[in-house]
Order: structure tokens, then sequence, then C-alpha cells
């Protein structure tokens, strides 16, 4: 059926619709930028309507390998399927071949072009390709909707598609609504014509006041939803790494402590399991236990640099070794307090009578509770005569307990780095307390049985 010779209008298939557009008009090249298919589809049946109504002739270009269906009606349909086409000149021809084979005022509908970057040897072909499109269709005084799929294309092309056809709808569903906003309306203006609007129960409606702020407390809750549901996952992640460090890290103590009945091995391994970076990371340990007879909290032994020279010296020399965290802690050798003269010179300082509670570490010993002191965190006690003594701003303390007995404490810092000693650092550190307790009295235990053995014979 050859087209009507004496249509001189096209619309859109919604009146409210065409007075914001001023239009379409026979020459439009109207781009739709969507998210999905479901995006275009009411504008598709609100247009093909109208074709109907009219007896205008419809062709459809399909680039993808499910065309749209159309109910056909009184207005003749021609799909040209285009979706097994390689290359992007071949699709250009058979488009070109289709325009010059009708007359002015026949409607074209292509679907996503964005989908056509497979064929382009660059996203510029897409651009001129629609330029070549848009400047044929005018010259025809024909018609076209266009689809454009949001993220498949940079945004600079995005931009110059928008500038290379006289129509350029954005297109947004949110919570089942539909919105468009006119972006681009070439030769023609309105006050009204670049808002926002929303396509409602076949009318369209401007956005107003309070659709925005629906909708921005919609977009604010689900913003909120979407955070808290990636903190979680964060926390779950970091609660998983955690525990999944925390079991390593145990298996590898209680499998080094429990090789040896050696005490002086122990407790060195001790120290090295919280300082050496694949253990608890910190600079520095220092042990103080709890002599019974003498009723004295002693310092024992202590491991870690006094400069940061000789930190990088250390770190150097244990990285040159290539060292396991298994063989790091099974490399007791009797001159490992040769080498670290300064912090047991500190930790031998520490002698103190348990009868003296007002002291800050017979309080922590008292209390059984892990804590972090510094000048800088808020305490009752009076931390300064340690924090001078260790020359530290703050370090981590937790109490070595036995079956609810006091055997001492386990003190570390971060001289070097200056790292700060967080929540996680103190739980860790009295995890690993709680292994080196058992290991310590264990040792005790045996080294006790050995005397008694050796005074009977």
């Amino acid at each position: 059926m050859p087209p009507s010779t004496n249509l001189q209008t096209l619309s859109s298939g919604l009146e409210s619709l065409d007075r914001i557009l001023e239009g379409p008009q026979w020459g439009d090249t109207i781009v739709f930028h969507l998210n999905s298919w479901d995006e275009y589809y009411p504008f598709i049946e609100l247009i093909t309507n109208f074709l109907q109504v009219q007896n205008i002739p419809l062709h459809y270009f399909a680039f993808s390998e499910k065309p749209a269906s159309f109910n056909t009606g009184l207005s003749p349909v021609f799909i040209h399927d285009l979706s097994r086409l390689e290359s992007l000149e071949r699709l250009s021809e058979e488009l070109f071949q289709a325009f010059a084979q009708n007359d002015s005022h026949v409607f074209y509908i292509l679907d996503n072009v964005s989908e056509l970057v497979r064929m382009a040897g660059a996203e510029k072909e897409l651009v001129i390709l629609l330029q070549k499109i848009s400047a044929e269709l005018t010259e025809r005084q024909a018609a076209a909707y266009v689809a454009l799929e949001r993220n498949l294309l940079s945004n600079a092309t995005v931009a110059q598609i928008r500038d290379a056809v006289p129509i350029f709808l954005d297109i947004q569903s949110i919570d089942s609504a539909l919105y468009f906003q006119p972006i681009k309306v070439q030769g023609r203006y309105s006050e009204h014509m670049f808002k926002r609007y929303r396509i409602l129960e076949g009318s369209v409606h401007p956005e107003s006041a309070l659709d925005f702020e629906d909708y921005a407390r919609t977009l604010e809750k689900k913003s909120k939803e979407f955070l808290e549901l990636y903190a979680q996952k964060r926390d779950l992640e970091k609660d998983l790494q955690k525990k999944g460090f925390e079991l390593s890290l145990v298996n590898d103590i209680t499998s080094s402590l429990l090789s040896t009945m050696n005490l002086d091995e122990i407790l060195f391994r001790i120290l090295v399991g919280v300082t050496a970076q694949e253990g608890l990371g910190f600079n520095r340990a220092f042990l103080l236990l709890v002599n019974n007879e003498e009723k004295m909290l002693e310092g024992e032994i202590a491991i870690g640099p006094s400069s940061l020279e000789e930190a990088l010296r250390i770190w150097t020399d244990l990285k040159t070794r290539h060292l396991t965290f298994r063989e790091l802690l099974a490399s007791f050798d009797k001159e490992w307090e040769q080498r670290d003269i300064y912090v047991n010179q500190i930790v031998r300082k520490i002698r103190i009578p348990l009868s003296e509670r007002s002291h800050l570490l017979i309080d922590l010993l008292a209390h059984m509770q892990p804590e972090i002191i510094g000048y800088d965190i808020p305490s009752h006690r009076h931390p300064e005569e340690i924090l001078r003594l260790l020359e530290v701003r703050s370090f981590a303390a937790v109490p070595l307990l036995f079956r609810k007995r006091s055997l001492g404490l386990l003190l570390a810092d971060n001289l070097v780095t200056q790292r700060d000693i967080t929540a996680d650092d103190v739980e860790m550190l009295e995890t690993f307390a709680n292994y080196a307790s058992a290991a310590i009295q264990h040792a005790r235990l045996y080294e006790e049985v050995r005397t008694r053995i050796k005074e009977s014979e």
C-alpha cells in the first residue's frame, strides 16, 4: 500500500508528549537513551498504534537475535533482521537500501544500536552511521526511533550521538515508574521542554516536588540499604579473614610451644610470635612473670629493636634468611639475648612487690583484663613511669592467666613504626597469651617433676 501523500503531521501517539517535544516531526531521528528494552517498548507501542490508524508504513530494523513483535493491524510492518550481519559496512548498505526504496512519510524503528559496537572498529563509526541516518531521514522527510542502551558506550560517544541527532531523550524506570527527560530538541524550545516527566496511565506528568521528594527518599533508602549490606559484607569478609588468620596462627603457635618443654625456648617463641610480621606484628614484646617465692612481679625477657636502624637491620636479615613462621619460632639459640641487649636491660629494671597495689602493672595483674595504656588514653592510673621506662607513648598489656591464676604480664608496643594499637590487636594478643600461659605453666610443672625425680635418686 503506498504511503499517504497528504499527511502533514506526525505524532508519538501521546498528545501530551507531542506538546512537550513540539513533535515528533517528519525529518526527526529520536534517540532513546535507556537501560533496557522494557523502557523502549511503551514508546514503540504508542507510536505503532498511531501509525496503524494513519496507515503509515513502518520498518523495523532488528540488530539483536530477538526482534520485537508488533500488532500490525492495518499498517504494513516490514521487519529487517540484520542480527546476522558481521560488518557495520554491510549493515549500513542494508539500511540505506531500505531508505532508498521508500518515499517520504515512512517511519523506522531501530532497536539497540549500542550492540553494533561488536561490528565497529571504533565507537566513532557508530556516531558517523547515526549522523548519516539522521541526515538521510531529514532529506527524505521520514522519521525514526533509535534505542541506545546505557553503559555500553563511552560517555564521550553518547555525547557525540546526542549532538548528531535532532532529539535525544533520557529514559529511566524507578520502582516500576517510567521517567523521561528531553536532553536535546533541535530547533524547538519551550519553558517546559527540558524538565523531567513521568508517564502514568497513558499521559505525561511533570515530576512534581512531591515526586522528587518521593524519589529522593526512595533513593536515600535504597542507598542506605546498599551501604548497610556492603558494610555487612565487608565486616563478614574481614571477620572471616581474621578468623582464618587466628586459626593459622594458633595452630602454628600451639604446635611450636608443645614441641619443647624448655622454658627459655618457650619464652623466646612467645616473644617471636608477638613480634614476627607473620605473627601479631608488634615491634617489641616484654614478658613479666610472677615470682611466687619472693612475691614480686619481675621483668623476665624481651625482644625487639631499640631504634629504626636496628629494626631495618633485623628485618633485612630475616628477609635474606627466608624463614617460614614455624622455622622462625624454632630458631632459638642461646645468644639471642645478646642481640637484644637494650630491651632486656629495660625489662630487668621491672621488679615490683605484689603488695604494691597502686602500681600500674600490679593493678593490671590484679584486674586480669587486657588494656591499652598510653599518654593520650584516659585512665585513673598514672602510667608515666612505665611509659618513660619503655620510651613509648602507648603499649598493650595482657595478663598471663592459667586457671584464673596470674602468671604475669605480656607487654607489646610499636616503638619503631609508631602504628596505633587497636582493639583487634589487643584481642589477638589476649588469644595468644592464653596459649602462652598454658605452655609456661606446663614447662614449669615439667621442670618441677624433673627436679623432684633428681632429688629422689
